[in-house]
């Protein structure tokens, strides 16, 4: 689009063929020079603080050491950053040093940092390891806490919880899905992407022995076993 309107404004510009076809050729190849300027900056990084990345952990536990991942992922300062790993790959660990680093190397405040998790027991690992063991004052919630504290900064009444709305959901799957076999199978399913539903879930007498049954279940959703 931005090379369009020059090659139509070339002459108004004042930009002639050979500084066109310069921009063109910058333009065309530009994500890829910028992909490959970010990879060198990250490697330069991991040279030049590898004995800071060594001991980085040490406030905490000394044999704690980074793998080359975690350093890049600690290093990387795109505005999103995915990453991927199972249960006790050390994503909290990860977590730590990328707060650790922003305030000791980017010298980024506390205050201005915020960490969210899903659940209150990462959370709770999380203040153990940024605030006391690192004594970072970086602010550690969970993404309902932290909605929650918003809200009461813009309203003098803090919000309630409407435990009506249970029913109003217990009614509608009792009135209108239960006894539509296909309706029920359809919504089992979909939830079966977030939650461990039994495999006889069709065998239960009525909504209420289904929903007595999975109250005494310990389970946890997908994002945490995962996450």
């Amino acid at each position: 689009m931005i090379l369009q309107y020059v090659r139509t404004n070339a002459i108004t510009l004042q930009i002639d063929d050979i500084g066109l076809n310069h921009l063109s050729q910058k333009m065309q190849r530009l994500e890829v020079d910028i992909e490959k300027h970010n990879r060198a900056y990250v490697d330069m990084k991991l040279v030049e603080l590898k004995d800071y990345f060594d001991h980085v952990m040490d406030d905490i536990d000394s044999n704690i050491k980074l793998d080359d991942e975690q350093r890049r992922a600690v290093i990387i300062d795109d505005n999103h950053c995915l990453l991927v790993a199972g249960a006790g790959a050390g994503k909290t660990t990860t977590m730590a040093a990328k707060v650790k680093y922003l305030v000791e190397r980017q010298n980024v405040s506390p205050q201005d940092i915020i960490v969210i998790s899903y659940t209150n027991k990462a959370v709770d690992e999380l203040k153990e390891r940024i605030n006391k063991r690192l004594k970072i004052a970086a602010k550690v919630a969970t993404f309902h806490s932290f909605a929650f504290d918003i809200i009461r900064k813009a309203n003098a009444d803090s919000p309630e919880v409407n435990f009506t709305s249970y029913d109003i959901i217990f009614d509608m799957l009792a009135k209108e899905i239960f006894d539509n076999k296909q309706l029920m199978k359809n919504l089992v399913l979909f939830m079966g992407y977030y939650f461990d539903l039994p495999n006889d879930v069709f065998q239960f007498k009525t909504l209420n022995e289904y929903h007595m049954y999975k109250s005494a279940l310990d389970y946890e959703n997908s994002q945490e076993r995962f996450g």
